[in-house]
């Protein structure tokens, strides 16, 4: 064998074993991907099984009372959650304060970063001042003002913004009116804002004021007054 035969024969000879050692682990590799794609295509079939059932067992419960029963059944669903929203809702509405309170912890427990998150703190806190209970629905809509692109958040900046006004606290009230007027300046939500600060505004005068500007009422009691001593 010449001196190039006899170095293609080694080249060979040293690719087998790199071979060997290297293919095994590359098929392992593979076979475990396609194991793990596999048991995640399984878990959505029996996620999407769960959620058909679960829908067909929401459309026999007529009652919040059931929905809520079922909801628990099926916790963890996409549709549980909506069951729990639309009990929750329909407790309040029916003045079942403490159930519909129930119902919308339930769901805070369970979804914690769900989308309507922030609309759940709302009904919470609705709940919760039918209940007497304002610093935990302060609590309440101060998160459901977190969320910035939630379409709940500017009801929620205007509530709170009234239950700082009914506790006297005109500064902070002011504050989250400002707030809602330039953030939400063009929707409904901005222009309730503008209007209330208007009134606030209107029925806050100073001292000073008050003392330079005398009513008519006030100059004809003085007149009057001053005649019958002379």
């Amino acid at each position: 064998m010449d001196l190039s035969n006899r170095e293609e024969a080694n080249i060979v000879e040293g690719d087998q074993p790199w071979l060997i050692r290297n293919l095994i682990p590359m098929i392992g590799v593979a076979a475990l991907v396609a194991a793990v794609i596999i048991g995640v295509l399984a878990w959505n079939l029996r996620q999407s099984a769960r959620e058909l059932e679960a829908r067909m067992a929401f459309t026999k419960a007529t009652t919040p009372e059931k929905q809520v029963e079922v909801a628990r059944e099926y916790l963890g669903t996409e549709e549980a959650a909506l069951a729990l929203m639309q009990a929750a809702a329909g407790e309040y509405e029916n003045r079942n304060y403490e159930p519909s309170l129930n119902a919308y912890n339930l769901f805070l427990d369970t979804y914690p970063k769900h989308p309507l998150t922030a609309g759940v703190y709302l009904g919470r806190a609705y709940s919760q001042l039918a209940l007497g209970e304002t610093d935990a629905a302060k609590a309440s809509l101060q998160q459901a003002s977190q969320d910035k692109e939630s379409v709940y958040r500017p009801v929620a900046m205007l509530e709170l913004a009234h239950l700082y006004g009914r506790s006297g606290d005109a500064a902070k009230q002011l504050e989250l009116l400002n707030q809602v007027s330039e953030a939400y300046a063009t929707s409904r939500y901005g222009q309730q804002a503008i209007m209330e600060m208007a009134e606030i505004n209107a029925t806050t005068t100073s001292p000073q004021e008050d003392d330079a500007a005398a009513t008519p009422e006030e100059e004809t009691a003085e007149a009057s007054a001053t005649d019958g001593g002379s």
